[in-house]
């Protein structure tokens, strides 16, 4: 099963992807992508225009761009009879609704804005000077899969990863 989650910065996404995909491992296996690390190693590569924050204008620019890379690794967990959870601003309009799901995290603005405040120093700079909720929320509306699963991040954690390791039970125990 491949699982995409997005939403806004500060949403949970990370904490949420990680902590589902430690779940996951307990009963199959599983891994993770954090499409801001495929973002690193690409520019590293020298793909180019996936400088600069990934949920700005250019959001949609920058995931047709990383849209290849993510469909290989799709393919390779396919293949290796692995789960696959993708995390990220850069996942925007990926959409898996064929083979699993597709997770969209809402949360209130000061949640929202309290998060973005534990984030490293030059992120919160960046977001504070670039990031416009309005811009980001219009392109993730735009590029929402229609069979989106729209999940509220101020939930616990736990009762979280409870309702969305259910997604994975089936696949686990047809295996």
């Amino acid at each position: 099963m491949i699982l995409v989650i997005n939403g806004h910065p500060g949403c949970g996404k990370t904490t949420l992807a990680t902590a589902l995909t430690s779940e996951i491992q307990k009963k199959s296996n599983c891994l993770l992508i954090h499409t801001d690390i495929i973002k690193v190693v690409l520019r590293q590569l020298g793909v180019q225009g996936l400088s600069g924050l990934s949920c700005l204008s250019t959001a949609a620019q920058k995931s047709k761009i990383m849209a290849p890379f993510l469909h290989k690794q799709i393919s390779k967990a396919q293949k290796d009879g692995y789960h696959l959870i993708i995390e990220g601003t850069l996942a925007l309009g990926l959409n898996v609704s064929d083979i699993g799901y597709n997770i969209e995290i809402h949360v209130p603005p000061e949640v929202r804005t309290c998060r973005q405040s534990q984030k490293p120093l030059s992120t919160q700079k960046s977001l504070s000077q670039n990031y416009s909720f309005e811009i980001y929320e219009h392109l993730i509306r735009k590029y929402r899969p229609s069979d989106t699963i729209i999940i509220d991040g101020t939930k616990d954690l736990d009762l979280l990863i409870h309702e969305l390791s259910r997604l994975f039970d089936t696949t686990i125990n047809n295996s």
